[in-house]
């Protein structure tokens, strides 16, 4: 099968009110210098409370505690496509199989969050992942990943920026649409237009980088 070079991947994540239930109450301790029953009892009951509502708040951000919502895979010279509809299996079984043509599978902080993501629930479901080599400090065409989050930002090195602000201080023709962080509020239409703006937004700032990061890949492409 000939590859697609250059596939851009992004996900969106919502929090699965189940898995949460199912987590174990934090364990807090009271200071030491607490000596009355009743204000040990109120701290711990105060602070399991505080802990469980932030573990709620992040739990989009953890596979273990969410689900992927959507998954858009756009190759760098092509259009968008969103897989959102049927299970959440069936997505991601949908996802690997189109990610298993691509040469180099890009995405703005993927190696963190988007592709290790993937992994984790594709093993709650017994589903067979696209397996590419997962290090850092990696740049095409040793990187079969390409995170442009972190060749920009040194891995690090730099303090990392929004892929919104990256647009707008490079003056991208494509932006993000709405926030990752309003998943839970956003509508279907919504959650699209948000990952699509994404994908195409990650395509530009790639053939933005192109041949200043890492040899010029795009001059193969065509």
């Amino acid at each position: 099968m000939r590859r697609h070079g250059v596939m851009v991947l992004d996900i969106e994540t919502r929090a699965d009110p189940d898995a949460i239930k199912r987590m174990p109450a934090p364990k807090v301790k009271a200071p030491a210098n607490y000596k009355d029953a009743d204000k040990i009892s109120a701290y711990i009951e105060a602070k399991t409370a505080e802990k469980t509502a932030d573990i709620a708040a992040k739990a989009a951000l953890d596979p273990d505690l969410a689900t992927v919502s959507s998954i858009g895979i756009m190759p760098v010279d092509g259009l968008p496509e969103v897989f959102i509809g049927a299970s959440e299996p069936q997505r991601i079984e949908e996802a690997w199989q189109r990610l298993s043509t691509a040469q180099f599978i890009v995405g703005y902080n993927v190696l963190a969050f988007d592709y290790p993501f993937l992994i984790r629930r594709s093993m709650e479901y017994g589903i067979r992942p696209v397996l590419r080599d997962l290090r850092k400090f990696q740049a095409p065409p040793r990187a079969s990943i390409v995170d442009l989050m972190q060749i920009m930002f040194n891995w690090g090195g730099r303090r990392f920026k929004g892929l919104a602000t990256v647009a707008d201080l490079m003056q991208l023709d494509n932006r993000p649409i709405h926030s990752g962080a309003d998943m839970e509020d956003m509508s279907l239409d919504d959650e699209i237009e948000h990952l699509t703006a994404d994908l195409r937004t990650t395509a530009e700032l790639f053939r933005a980088m192109d041949g200043y990061y890492w040899t010029e890949i795009m001059q193969n492409e065509t």
